[in-house]
């Protein structure tokens, strides 16, 4: 049997009542992530300039764009998965590398409005998409990631947002495989923008939502997906990585959930950078640092993070991508966020530090990364301050991670301080009480009429 066929009859056969209860509860806690970043996003200008775009199409008023109204169903799910990324605080997998969450759930919002989806419904339509974006991403990464720069949200996150769509549409498990080919075989996504600064990391999971979308439609419709798409001589895996393993696309298939091996961000930026962040934080806490303590920050780590030593970013991307402005605006404001970002572009003192950052691949660092692939931006720390003293950090796994977890309650204040002076300020609480009932909702639309325009 090919290996479409194997993903397409496994998300055809999952059902609700089958879920253990923590993979329930993650998709709640992944659609409260998701809600609080497409919210945060609506509301910057980049966020304005979406929704202006998805009002233009023009269609069918089908589904909810986030603080707007009603458009089409692809222009709410392009809109609302490129808000979800405007303030880089969406979940992500390590695993696979990229941003699963904040394609699935917009998808899963949008045609679960066209549909009539009940809560399970869309919960179910979440867990599969997870498994099928998180066991492509695992296949060819970090190879695809790493040495091809390709983007997992656009390439694995084309064929998970059919996988969604083609639950939510109830197609059979053929409509199903053809649904997941058609998607592969548009799939796409670069990561440039990281050498630059421009804003395709923005725009990535839009275009993903829109072709996923458009091939289970179209499968729906009666297109066909090729039966080798993925293993074959011309498919996916030969087209996204030099290094693919087929045997993690299958290996524990219906009994582990790539939905539980998600992460959730508490620093607006890459994740590469998030241990070295973590570290200085700790730091920082600890031994009360101030940035005119501070000699000399030395950061030990492998090639993989070393490539975001970009000291002096011109653009918020840029600032989003860059180690040592990171860890300069950790060290002076305690967090990194959009506006300790955006003060940081023009600050002399964050410049200063900047310059006090050494960053250094270190063979120990290297060696662990070679012995664990899966844990690619771990880091060592230390700080030299001026009346000489010495203090470090080891730092494999980041806050977040399925190993150190953030708790609901750390994630309902995640969600309070993203849409803190929006619109739904006001409705923040009834937000957080719908998602916990989301299992409860007999239709979503219950749910996302709280994200209209008020």
């Amino acid at each position: 049997m090919s290996l479409v066929r194997i993903l397409a009859n496994h998300v055809t056969a999952m059902e609700y009542v089958q879920l253990p209860i923590a993979v329930i509860e993650q998709a709640k806690r992944c659609l409260l992530d998701c809600t609080g970043n497409m919210i945060g996003g609506r509301y910057t200008n980049k966020g304005e300039a979406i929704i202006q775009y998805a009002s233009r199409w023009g269609n069918t008023l089908e589904a909810t764009a986030i603080g707007y109204g009603r458009v089409s169903r692809e222009a709410a799910a392009f809109a609302n998965a490129a808000l979800t990324r405007i303030l880089d605080l969406d979940d992500g997998h390590r695993f696979a590398f990229g941003h699963p969450g904040g394609i699935l759930v917009p998808t899963a919002l949008a045609i679960g409005e066209v549909t009539g989806a009940s809560g399970p419904d869309a919960i179910v339509a979440l867990t599969a998409g997870y498994d099928v974006y998180a066991r492509l991403g695992a296949a060819i990464n970090p190879s695809s990631y790493n040495e091809r720069g390709f983007d997992a949200t656009g390439v694995c996150g084309s064929v998970a947002v059919a996988a969604v769509a083609a639950k939510l549409y109830k197609l059979d498990p053929e409509k199903t495989k053809d649904a997941l080919g058609i998607a592969g075989l548009q799939a796409g996504g670069i990561i440039e923008y990281q050498n630059d600064g421009t804003m395709g990391k923005v725009l990535c999971p839009g275009w993903s939502t829109s072709t996923g979308i458009k091939a289970a439609d179209l499968a729906e419709l009666g297109f066909t997906g090729p039966e080798k798409i993925l293993e074959g001589n011309k498919g996916f895996f030969q087209a996204f990585s030099n290094k693919y393993d087929p045997d993690r696309l299958t290996v524990g298939l219906g009994s582990t959930y790539g939905i539980t091996q998600n992460y959730f961000k508490v620093h607006a930026c890459m994740r590469g950078l998030h241990c070295a962040l973590d570290a200085m934080l700790s730091l920082r806490s600890q031994y009360s640092l101030t940035q005119d303590q501070v000699q000399k920050i030395l950061i030990r780590t492998s090639t993989f993070v070393n490539r975001l030593n970009k000291p002096h970013p011109k653009t918020m991307v840029g600032a989003q991508c860059s180690l040592p402005f990171t860890i300069a605006v950790a060290l002076k404001y305690g967090f990194v966020d959009e506006v300790s970002l955006a003060r940081g572009l023009n600050d002399i003192e964050i410049s200063t530090i900047e310059d006090k950052v050494e960053v250094i691949v270190d063979e120990k660092v290297q060696n662990y990364w070679a012995a664990n692939p899966d844990s690619w931006t771990a880091v060592e720390l230390e700080v030299q301050t001026k009346d000489e003293k010495q203090v470090s950090e080891w730092a494999p796994i980041a806050l977040g991670e399925p190993e150190k977890p953030l708790s609901w309650e750390q994630l309902q204040d995640k969600f309070m301080k993203l849409v803190h002076a929006t619109e739904f300020q006001t409705t923040s609480d009834t937000i957080i009480n719908s998602i916990q009932q989301f299992d409860e909702h007999e239709s979503i639309k219950e749910f996302t009429a709280l994200l209209a325009l008020r």
